[in-house]
């Protein structure tokens, strides 16, 4: 059985896996994998709304 593009370099169709298992696993890693692009958005979010503390002046009291 051929691999989807929609699981890209992962292979749940590896030998000895059913069709069960091959679709929970393949519904696993991409219900996985939108929650990892979901925390990257948030991160680059937080990156480009903060401002930059590391090049900035300290304050003056």
């Amino acid at each position: 059985m051929a691999c989807s593009t929609a699981c890209g370099a992962f292979h749940a169709c590896a030998d000895g896996i059913s069709d069960r298992q091959e679709s929970e696993t393949v519904q696993l890693f991409l219900k996985e994998r939108q929650e990892r692009l979901i925390e990257v958005r948030n991160l680059q979010t937080i990156v480009i709304t903060e401002p930059d503390t590391l090049d900035a002046e300290p304050r003056k009291k």
